[in-house]
């Protein structure tokens, strides 16, 4: 499939437990990945998908390990 770039999409599944117990909210999640917080809403409700880069600055964000 020549000329098609594969883009791997990731489902946040223990997103909302992780910004609760570390007392965050989703704005200072959409901050830090520069987001809307919208979208952040969007995403905790599996509206959205992650994109590979925005996984990884919400790892690094948040302090967590990325699984896979």
């Amino acid at each position: 499939m020549e000329g098609i770039i594969a883009r791997t999409k990731y489902r946040p599944t223990a997103l909302a437990d992780v910004l609760r117990d570390q007392g965050r909210k989703r704005n200072w999640l959409a901050r830090q990945i520069g987001v809307d917080p919208s979208y952040v809403t969007y995403m905790l409700q599996g509206k959205f998908l992650f994109t590979e880069e925005r996984a990884h600055k919400t790892a690094l964000a948040l302090g967590m390990p990325l699984y896979v």
